[in-house]
């Protein structure tokens, strides 16, 4: 795992730790930073969502990762839940 695949990683976990307020999400970096997991828990701290995999080439690049997320807001919306608003 070289520098950059480490900050592109990191950057990207703290993206979506914050993208679903009032929500927690819950990222990680994985496969020696090549690959990002979340989860995303409800107020009870019971899980709503799981993406099991999101990789590199895709979170790397901002507009695949805002692609995610919006994926991933527009599924909680469905689910009933109310999120903050934001720029998707």
């Amino acid at each position: 795992m070289t520098v950059n695949t480490y900050q592109a990683a990191e950057e990207a976990v703290k993206t979506l730790e914050k993208s679903f307020a009032p929500l927690r999400c819950v990222a990680e970096v994985w496969d020696y930073g090549e690959r990002i997991r979340f989860r995303i828990f409800d107020g009870d701290d019971e899980p709503l969502l799981t993406v099991e995999e999101i990789v590199r080439k895709r979170f790397s690049q901002p507009a695949e990762l805002q692609a995610v997320i919006s994926t991933a807001r527009a599924r909680l919306r469905e689910l009933g839940n109310v999120l903050d608003e934001r720029s998707d």
